[in-house]
């Protein structure tokens, strides 16, 4: 089946839920409060029973469209890994943006092809301002780097 065909069955089949779903929205508003609570707490009670079979469903679905990171459980543990840890293991690139640069080089020389990188520029606790200006500073120095696309710095005062 060729990628076209299969993507035009997962549209319909996504199409013909979002209809379900919207009738079903339209019969619950027709509810008393009641009997909308009621409804409600059956179908909760019916995921909290499904839920290893609804997450093993959507784990294998993630895992086939190529986004299995996200259910592999990395992130939970970098959660529970100190930040010195993640530094001295290269999990986290802090420095300048040619630091940062020659990082990113230096793991596509092990791990070829890598062609994502994502960033987070306020793990918790910065102050908003400071954030941003990181998030600047990323875009305007280090993705041009490997885009090929020198940008000038944009400075926007508020």
């Amino acid at each position: 089946m060729s990628d076209t065909v299969a993507a035009s069955r997962t549209a319909g089949a996504a199409g013909k839920l979002a209809r379900a779903a919207r009738a079903s929205s339209r019969k619950m508003m027709g509810l008393t409060g009641q009997r909308r609570s009621e409804a409600l707490l059956r179908i909760a009670d019916g995921l909290a029973a499904d839920r290893e079979a609804i997450l093993a469903a959507n784990a294998a679905d993630m895992e086939a469209a190529g986004y299995g990171f996200y259910v592999s459980g990395i992130m939970e543990n970098l959660a529970k890994m100190p930040y010195d840890e993640m530094v001295e293991g290269d999990v986290v690139w802090v420095g300048t943006p040619e630091e940062v640069i020659k990082r990113i080089e230096d793991v596509q020389e092990v791990c070829e092809g890598l062609s994502e990188v994502a960033i987070t520029v306020n793990p918790g606790g910065f102050d908003h301002w400071k954030a941003i200006k990181a998030q600047e500073l990323f875009a305007n120095t280090v993705i041009p780097h490997f885009s090929g696309v020198k940008t000038q710095p944009k400075v926007t005062v508020a």
